[in-house]
């Protein structure tokens, strides 16, 4: 038997001796600074130590590993491969205001989905990024011209494609903040339908753990497990990644801190990346200076 202060101690003491590698992504502008401006990051974690740096210099949002190399979505230069040495494979510009955020990959089309945030769209590109086809959420921007969904991060799970976005209706802009994850059929690209309801500017969307897993930003959730609240953190969540036994979760400055007031008793401005244990609730986080106010995508390597 354990005590349960003992116990305790020995969850911290993991915490704080945990040491993991891994990058993050930053829309915000580029900067001639190694610690702040959009671009990817790696930040490493030994114990009680830790550093970051920046390995790429854009506008970046989505992340994934892909065979040996990584995909990032930069909003300047467009799709980018780049070795495990941060050196550019590949680019390949979008098309004008596409805005591309979210990525994935299906084994089974060989192609990459991205999410246009400024088209309401997926935009599907073979293994070339080439672009092989767009599918719409609905017809509101071909009438408008304008985005009217804020669709933000992707995730491929078989044969369907699970896609996020402030609201279902596309009245974000009235301030009706339906946010959903949508599912999609990768083969016939028809929408199946709304696979998560109830979100508040949700943005990364994962399978991990055997579940689908979504950060419902604005409140700081992080849901998983037939889509239940299992953490909560104090500012707008972005950014999510899972190695089996802790998640990770990114924090970024809350511009719409306002609308939080009467849902939390803290509403943070810090940017960090969360260490959390689902079955403790313990965590451990990772504070980055006021300059770097924003996190999308991390990705544990």
């Amino acid at each position: 038997m354990v005590s349960p202060i003992l116990n305790d101690l020995r969850i911290i003491s993991q915490l704080e001796n945990h040491s993991v590698k891994l990058l993050f992504t930053s829309g915000l502008p580029e900067v001639d600074d190694h610690e702040s401006g959009g671009g990817i990051y790696e930040l490493q974690v030994k114990g009680h130590d830790w550093n970051y740096k920046k390995v790429y210099s854009g506008i970046c949002y989505g992340l994934i590993k892909y065979q040996d190399t990584f995909i990032s979505i930069d909003d300047k230069d467009g799709v980018i491969q780049l070795d495990t040495s941060y050196n550019i494979i590949k680019a390949k510009k979008l098309k004008n205001a596409t805005r591309g955020h979210g990525i994935a990959y299906s084994k089974i089309t060989r192609s990459f989905y991205i999410v246009s945030s400024y088209r309401d769209s997926i935009i599907v590109l073979n293994e070339k990024f080439e672009q092989t086809d767009e599918i719409f959420i609905s017809d509101k921007h071909q009438k408008s011209g304008n985005p009217e969904h804020h669709c933000n991060d992707i995730c491929i799970v078989g044969n369907s494609l699970y896609v996020t976005m402030f609201s279902y209706t596309g009245n974000w802009k009235r301030d009706i903040f339906d946010g959903v994850a949508l599912e999609i059929d990768l083969v016939s690209t028809k929408k199946i339908g709304r696979v998560i309801n109830d979100l508040w500017m949700p943005h990364n969307i994962s399978f991990l753990d055997g579940s689908l897993t979504v950060l419902d930003s604005l409140r700081g959730e992080l849901k998983t497990n037939n889509a239940r609240a299992i953490g909560k953190f104090p500012a707008f969540t972005r950014g999510l990644d899972f190695d089996g036994v802790y998640y990770y979760v990114g924090q970024s400055r809350n511009r719409n801190y306002s609308k939080n007031i009467g849902l939390s008793l803290n509403i943070s401005i810090d940017t960090a990346i969360i260490i959390f244990d689902p079955t403790t609730k313990a965590s451990r986080t990772i504070h980055f200076p006021q300059k770097l106010s924003e996190i999308h995508s991390i990705l544990v390597i």
